[in-house]
């Protein structure tokens, strides 16, 4: 049956197993699991969407928020934009389904359209609430039924205008900030990614257990 759903463009519902330990019947229990699952994986509850847009409004829009003082050298323009979305090669979207092909080769009339957006972004020190999360899509670890959830681990998917827009800003800013980062500091820095990190991080325990210390 599934091959013959697949030439129409229908894919079956993926098998996986719920807590009480029957299947999902539909991907309302499907997407509930995964909710789940993941929550427990962060350590964090399951929150309406706007509950969570309610609370990131009052920290951005507080009315004694500080706000620093940022020089032109830290706003990212139109150009810049541009040539991130230039640099772009294959990528998984986001929530907001935006194939990074379309950005590169519509790349200056689509930068021009994001650029208010980044204007407001860099003058508020804070993004739009969609592009401070993403969507989790599980990761088969390779061992296990795949059917079970605890067998999968977590990838984010942001949107891709908005990690352009990140990384646009990060070189604009990483310089200024970069005397103030410890050489363990690994999130928003070039070349240093979760590889280097778990690398650093199984090598400090390794040398823990041969010294036989905490």
């Amino acid at each position: 049956l599934a091959p013959q759903l697949s030439r129409f463009g229908l894919n079956p519902l993926p098998m996986l197993q719920l807590k009480n330990g029957s299947v999902a019947a539909n991907f309302d229990e499907t997407g509930e699991r995964w909710c789940q699952h993941f929550s427990s994986i962060e350590h964090g509850v399951q929150a309406s969407y706007s509950e969570i847009l309610r609370k990131a409004r009052q920290a951005r829009y507080f009315c004694n928020r500080t706000m620093p003082d940022l020089c032109s050298n830290c706003i990212v323009s139109w150009l810049d934009l541009e040539q991130q979305f230039l640099s772009l090669g294959p990528k998984a979207t986001g929530p907001d389904s935006v194939p990074p092909e379309v950005l590169k080769h519509c790349s200056p009339a689509i930068a021009r359209l994001y650029t208010p957006i980044t204007f407001k972004t860099c003058g508020l020190c804070a993004e739009p609430f969609q592009w401070s999360g993403g969507c989790y899509h599980p990761l088969y670890k390779g061992s296990g039924q795949q059917f079970i959830a605890e067998n999968s681990r977590a990838i984010l998917l942001g949107d891709i205008p908005g990690k352009c827009v990140q990384a646009s800003l990060r070189c604009k800013t990483i310089d200024v900030v970069g005397d103030f980062l410890s050489e363990f500091q690994f999130c928003g820095r070039a070349q240093r990614g979760c590889d280097l990190a778990s690398h650093i991080g199984k090598s400090i325990l390794d040398v823990g257990q041969a010294l036989k210390i905490s």
